[in-house]
């Protein structure tokens, strides 16, 4: 500290040592310290992919901006990793953090960065304490720390987050603020990977989506069941029309008629297209109902995130990768699918009829 008349003398006794300094110094390096500090919270939402290296980059890139434009130093630094078996891990410095390796076949899920930077801004006479902390969830099968409303940093845990990032920066300079706002915004940024206009619009509708995957096979099957009806029709009439239109009216004739307009009505064609065409009618809103679920499962699936701090996320990762890219094949076979049946349900229709 500036200024500072004595440092001087311990009692043995009591064990405490005694500094000299002025009432003004003082107050304003315990309101540095203690102060109520400004904040500022930002959330990212996204697919990315990170590793050990991602998180040890940040770490440099914060401390060697705040060292070099400002005089200050990291006073602490700690990496809280959520693995999937509701175990986590705390490691109290970038070296154990580099140096880590998990032994145990478990997959991360979070991450939670905490920095504590002491920065004597140009403008003060004592430094002061600057919180920074960062959120990284990759996974909703986990309870992941997230920040609390109030002023204070506290780790709560909440069920089905996944995708995000979200930083907290607390301060006393509001430019020094607005400069690790814009840092840490940049780099988050540049860990988002972009999705596809296509898979954008898809995942965003998938429940409309999918009802009219759904909707596209019932009503094709029900105007297949219209049109086959008047075709049934057309065709039954016709036969009547031809038996009745003989021109010869003998009384044998007359007979041969009525026997033949006696079976026709006696095998009960009409009866067995409705029966056939009200349980198909049942049958394609079953099976419609299967598509639009199966298209809507499709649909639904985002990217998944990853935090790869372990051997086991690795493999997670790759295997999801692959089972993702087939999931977007199967959205569209379960469409083609949905005409197909449509298509192929009114051949066989009408062929039986």
């Amino acid at each position: 500290m500036n200024d500072v008349t004595s440092t001087n003398s311990t009692d043995s006794d009591q064990g405490e040592i005694t500094f000299k300094v002025g009432h003004d110094e003082f107050k304003e390096f315990i309101c540095g310290i203690l102060g109520k500090p400004q904040i500022i919270t930002k959330s990212f939402y996204g697919t990315f992919d990170l590793s050990k290296e991602d998180i040890e980059n940040i770490h440099h890139l914060l401390a060697q901006r705040i060292m070099q434009q400002n005089n200050g130093m990291l006073a602490s630094f700690n990496a809280n990793i959520f693995y999937d078996d509701q175990s986590s891990v705390v490691l109290n410095s970038i070296n154990e953090f580099s140096s880590y390796n998990e032994i145990r076949p478990i997959c991360s899920k979070a991450v939670h960065l905490s920095f504590t930077f002491l920065v004597h801004f140009n403008d003060k006479t004592t430094p002061e304490k600057q919180q920074i902390d960062i959120s990284i969830i990759a996974s909703s099968d986990y309870f992941a720390p997230i920040f609390d409303d109030s002023i204070n940093l506290k780790s709560r845990y909440i069920f089905g987050i996944s995708n995000t990032i979200n930083f907290r920066v607390e301060h006393t300079a509001r430019t020094w603020g607005a400069d690790i706002e814009s840092l840490l915004t940049g780099q988050i940024k540049s860990w988002l990977k972009e999705t596809s206009k296509t898979r954008k619009f898809v995942n965003k509708h998938d429940g409309k989506i999918s009802f009219l995957v759904g909707a596209i096979f019932f009503l094709s099957c029900i105007l297949g069941i219209s049109f086959n009806a008047n075709h049934f029709m057309e065709k039954q009439l016709s036969s009547i029309h031809s038996v009745v239109a003989n021109s010869n009216n003998t009384l044998e004739s007359v007979g041969i008629k009525v026997d033949t307009l006696i079976n026709m009505f006696a095998v009960g064609a009409w009866q067995r297209f409705t029966l056939s065409a009200v349980g198909l009618s049942v049958l394609s809103l079953i099976v419609s109902i299967f598509l639009a679920a199966m298209a809507a499962n499709y649909a639904g699936k985002r990217t998944p995130s990853f935090v790869t701090l372990t051997k086991k996320s690795e493999e997670l990762r790759n295997n999801s990768i692959r089972k993702s890219s087939r999931d977007w094949i199967m959205f569209y076979v379960s469409i083609a699918t949905s005409i197909a049946c449509g298509v192929i349900a009114n051949i066989i229709f009408q062929y039986v009829f």
